[in-house]
């Protein structure tokens, strides 16, 4: 009986395909005639993990369809009238072989096979190969195929909602921070340790290792796009990493074959860790937002005379032909503006220069975890005044 359904069903399949992608004008009966071919087949009492290559032709004839985000509504209305005959399904025949919970976003290799989205990229940063049947599978990695088995999902969501619904709520759990949480005083973010970050400046990253490369996975997949950045520490203080650092965030992403990251980032805000903790062989911490204090009325005229004094040392030290390599790189420094045009962080001319200068990590963590503007400024000047000599200038150009 299984095999004459499953005949059944592929001999309906095909003939929907053909009608859907000709608008054949049979295309209500062969609807008609693909709903009944696929109640015979549930009714055959196939376990669902041995479904096999029969689901990849029903997702198959789901891109043929309308394309629409939403699983119930790209599944015609004929196909959703039928109950699955569960009786003989244990949940043994829906539990990933590589968690063993029950599937979910279930993906289906090229190869046939069927896991948790999630934990089937996590097994292919260690190893690009099926974990089943060791079949290549470089191309599901750099096209980072974000589609679901739908009828899997669908069986799922219809005949085991309880627990779908215990396993989206453990799954969210592990994306960890969101955007609204990021919107708080406080919130627990993913650290990423490998040098410094500063605000309003990019940083292109290439992330290579497993643990890093699951985080900036969880970290699109939740929509923060957001994790932070601190430089590492290896002190006697016994931190892995600065506990000043900084919020960046994705603005280009791409995957290559085999696994690893190029990213485009942003730097966005300063924090200070609050609490270190480790998931799944990655940093998090629970951080506070560095804001900076905001100036006297009775000061904003002193002010704006030192950053107007600092940024003339600025300019004037860039032309300098030793900072040739650089001017390049990060082009002209910004135009300078009144104090109250800046953003929260503070002139961006300011943090160029702190990022490109040939400055000691103290002197950077010093600048990130200040809050007044006028230190900042006052400091910076001390430093071109200190170096603004043609010796100094000469042992710089091995910096460069």
């Amino acid at each position: 009986m299984v095999f004459a359904a499953t005949n059944h069903f592929d001999n309906a399949i095909l003939d929907y395909l053909h009608c859907a992608r000709l608008q054949h004008a049979a295309h209500q009966d062969t609807v008609e005639h693909l709903a009944s071919a696929l109640q015979d087949f549930l009714q055959a009492s196939v376990p669902l993990i041995q479904l096999g290559s029969l689901l990849t032709k029903l997702e198959t004839l789901m891109i043929a369809l309308p394309a629409s985000k939403d699983t119930s509504k790209s599944i015609p209305a004929k196909l959703q009238r039928y109950p699955l005959q569960t009786d003989t399904q244990t949940l043994d025949d829906v539990l990933c072989p590589l968690c063993y919970r029950l599937l979910y976003q279930p993906l289906t290799t090229p190869c046939g096979h069927v896991f948790c989205r999630p934990c089937l990229y996590r097994s292919l940063d260690q190893n690009t190969r099926c974990p089943w049947c060791r079949f290549s599978l470089t191309e599901v990695l750099a096209e980072q195929r974000q589609n679901t088995t739908v009828a899997i999902e669908y069986l799922l969501q219809t005949h085991l909602q309880e627990e779908y619904q215990k396993r989206l709520r453990a799954h969210q759990q592990e994306l960890g921070v969101t955007s609204d949480d990021l919107r708080q005083p406080t919130a627990t973010i993913s650290i990423f340790v490998c040098a410094f970050a500063f605000p309003e400046q990019p940083c292109p990253l290439y992330i290579f290792e497993p643990h890093y490369r699951l985080m900036i996975r969880r970290c699109l997949e939740s929509g923060s796009r957001q994790f932070g950045m601190c430089f590492p520490c290896g002190d006697e203080s016994g931190k892995s990493y600065s506990h000043i650092g900084t919020l960046l965030e994705i603005t280009n992403v791409q995957f290559l074959e085999d696994g690893k990251i190029l990213l485009e980032c942003s730097g966005k805000r300063r924090f200070q860790v609050l609490k270190e903790s480790w998931v799944d062989g990655y940093n998090v911490a629970s951080v506070r937002w560095i804001i900076d204090e905001p100036t006297p009325l009775q000061d904003k005229a002193r002010l704006q005379e030192i950053h107007d004094e600092t940024f003339g040392l600025a300019q004037r030290f860039f032309q300098y032909s030793v900072f040739r390599q650089t001017r390049l790189r990060i082009g002209n420094l910004p135009a300078s503006s009144a104090l109250h045009e800046y953003s929260e962080n503070g002139p961006s001319w300011l943090w160029i220069c702190i990022s490109v200068l040939p400055l000691g990590p103290q002197f950077r963590l010093n600048q990130l975890s200040c809050t007044s503007v006028r230190q900042r400024l006052l400091w910076l000047r001390d430093w071109f005044v200190v170096n603004n000599n043609p010796f100094a200038i000469l042992a710089m150009s091995s910096f460069f």
